[in-house]
């Protein structure tokens, strides 16, 4: 039997999931204030669980950087943006959104990514993710700093809006 040889589908012919009156009714049954309330319920019942594992993510930063393995540095950090406001350690997602833009601004511009740099990120994250009222108190402060940092470092190359 011959190999059937693939294809790429545009966009514009995916079949629809939905016709428009349903696709409407999903729309409003999903911002719904109950769907609302049930989702923050859902998230507040697993929010230690989420926590443990941004820490588990936070843990596998410094043997990352150890590796010299950048592109799994990246993408930790990025998880950890993601997830830690859901968490409750919305600092440690601001410092690791700083650690992908240091990432991605240096590659871009072909600097080199400093290890001093990547450690000084972790170790913040690390703090922040212990969920001390000190870290939330000081998540808005440090990651502003550690920004400047990187902007000096980078000839403002961060890619952050001024």
């Amino acid at each position: 039997m011959a190999a059937k040889k693939a294809s790429i589908t545009p966009p514009g012919e995916y079949p629809a999931l939905l016709d428009h009156a349903a696709a409407a009714e999903f729309l409003r049954a999903i911002g719904s204030a109950e769907v609302t309330q049930r989702a923050a319920r859902a998230v507040d019942v697993r929010r230690g669980e989420l926590g443990s594992v941004v820490k588990s993510y936070v843990a596998a930063l410094s043997s990352a950087v150890q590796q010299s393995d950048c592109k799994k540095v990246f993408a930790l950090a990025h998880e950890i943006r993601g997830l830690a406001g859901t968490a409750g350690l919305e600092a440690a997602g601001r410092i690791a959104d700083g650690l992908c833009r240091y990432i991605d601004a240096a590659q871009r511009c072909g600097a080199t990514i400093e290890n001093s740099i990547l450690a000084i990120h972790i170790e913040a994250i690390s703090s922040a993710a212990a969920g001390s009222s000190d870290a939330a108190a000081l998540g808005t402060r440090v990651a502003n700093e550690l920004d400047a940092l990187v902007s000096r470092k980078l000839g403002g190359k961060t890619g952050k809006p001024a």
